[in-house]
């Protein structure tokens, strides 16, 4: 065999070998990202400890008061799930969680709604918790079904002044409602630490931790569509430039999972009211901890504000 027969065969052995190899890589890791989670997080941040305890607390105390568990059938079928305390107020909040938890991530911030007076529902994303669904979708599918659960309010619970509240992605898949026909009853939006888009927030990870975005990225992007969800689709900041919902954003600015500059790019590109709070040095959703009074006062400001009858 001629000399360049033997390199041709050569070069496209190795073009193959890589091509497998990154197809290999893809598929690990779009697993290890979006396959539904049944383990349960160890956090050795000694804020997040301190916020583990609170949730596992007031998760405790939310079941062993007056409370309806609810579920109702969200994008592609899936029944979903959630927690629902009524405290005979006008005012219903809308709790939705991060990546990879569950609805008792939340209970700690429900509670001090409640202590507030406020109605709170606290749900199971896509893929978490008792919520069906093989994948976490980042957002894509949750935000449809977070207005399945305002319609669900109306109608079930004569709502009329909601508040969705989201933290990591849960703020971004309340942020992504915008995308879709807006809900009336829904009053205000409260966004911390959320992201540009999945595909921003995943690159960024990516970079990191020297992953090349590129290949790897679109291939991990293609095997989520091909799993019925679109990460590139996925994207809030389409989605407040066309909001006319008025809008909390809070963010750390020690952040180093979701970067605070995200929240900037929200900010300005969003078409409603909006308001900002910078938390100085702060880490991923650790506000309502590490600055729990200008958290707790600006929540508490921007509720009363816009419910105001």
């Amino acid at each position: 065999m001629p000399l360049w027969g033997i390199v041709t065969i050569s070069a496209a052995v190795a073009v193959l070998t890589a091509i497998a190899a990154l197809e290999a890589f893809a598929r690990r890791n779009f697993a290890k990202l979006f396959s539904r989670r049944n383990d349960e997080v160890v956090f050795r941040n000694e804020f997040k400890i301190k916020e583990a305890e609170l949730n596992r607390d007031s998760a405790e105390r939310i079941m062993s008061n007056p409370h309806e568990e609810v579920s109702l059938t969200g994008e592609g079928g899936v029944e979903l799930y959630g927690i629902y305390a009524d405290n005979g107020s006008s005012v219903t909040v809308v709790l939705v969680h991060g990546y990879a938890v569950d609805w008792k991530s939340r209970a700690y911030d429900a509670e001090q709604y409640l202590s507030r007076g406020y109605n709170v529902l606290l749900t199971d994303n896509t893929g978490h918790g008792r919520s069906g669904g093989k994948f976490i979708t980042m957002g894509y599918l949750d935000a449809r079904n977070v207005l399945y659960w305002c319609d669900w309010l109306v109608r079930a619970k004569g709502a009329r002044n909601i508040i969705l509240d989201g933290v990591s992605m849960g703020a971004a898949t309340v942020l992504a409602t915008s995308n879709y026909e807006r809900r009336e009853a829904v009053r205000g939006i409260i966004a911390d630490c959320g992201y540009t888009s999945a595909r921003d927030v995943l690159a960024f990870q990516m970079k990191k931790r020297h992953i090349p975005v590129f290949p790897v990225l679109p291939r991990i992007c293609a095997l989520a569509r091909k799993n019925g969800f679109d990460l590139k689709a996925c994207s809030p900041v389409e989605g407040v430039r066309k909001s006319s919902v008025p809008t909390l954003f809070i963010h750390g600015s020690g952040d180093r999972v979701v970067p605070v500059s995200m929240t900037g790019r929200l900010f300005n590109a969003n078409a409603s009211e909006r308001e900002l709070l910078i938390t100085e040095g702060v880490g991923h959703g650790l506000s309502h901890i590490q600055a729990k009074e200008r958290y707790g006062a600006a929540i508490a400001d921007f509720v009363k504000e816009v419910t105001a009858e």
